[in-house]
């Protein structure tokens, strides 16, 4: 099991990475990941309504996720056996756990998030094979130090792939991450 400030700072971490594509920055993501990282800092600022923090993860987490490749990676060799419903139906599945786990994540520890952020650095991204830029955020004072979003570029802009943290890879995790959810996909 995940200790809770590491899944908050992997949940965090995920929410830079909402991206879209403009063309002065289709080969650089790193304009949009300072965009969303201010603007998840003023929903989780004391004081701002339950529903600031909703519209975020709602229209620019859960967007910026390739929750496809999420739902793909929870049903295993299901996926390639089902047909369209099935696929659709994993992946409203998928998104919305994703999204009430990140929102019950960012009201328990909102301000230990915002303290993050407000300490992140944004590294330059870097291209380790093809089809992908890695994204780095690095807190020189807290845990996790480093963050790396895998990001990869498609007909809807920058969407994150994979994400890593202290270890634990959302990948890897996503059977965990969807919990009673992962089990009732591709039904």
């Amino acid at each position: 099991m995940i200790e809770r400030r590491r899944f908050i700072c992997f949940m965090v971490l995920l929410m830079c990475g909402g991206l879209t594509t403009p063309a002065a920055a289709r080969d650089d993501p790193t304009p949009q990941v300072r965009h969303l990282m201010t603007r998840l800092q003023a929903a989780l600022t004391p004081g701002r309504s339950p529903a600031a923090l909703e519209a975020v993860v709602r229209h620019q987490l859960i967007p910026a996720l390739d929750v496809e490749g999420i739902a793909r990676q929870v049903t295993g060799p299901r996926w390639n056996a089902s047909g369209p419903a099935a696929r659709s139906r994993s992946q409203a599945q998928a998104r919305a756990r994703l999204e009430h786990v990140a929102l019950v994540a960012l009201r328990e520890h909102g301000d230990e998030v915002r303290a993050w952020l407000a300490g992140a650095h944004l590294l330059p991204p870097s291209r380790p094979d093809p089809g992908h830029v890695v994204v780095r955020l690095r807190h020189p004072q807290a845990m996790p130090d480093e963050v790396r979003l895998w990001l990869t570029r498609g007909p809807r802009g920058w969407r994150v792939a994979n994400a890593t943290v202290a270890g634990f890879s959302l990948m890897g995790m996503a059977g965990t991450l969807l919990g009673p959810a992962a089990g009732g996909m591709m039904r």
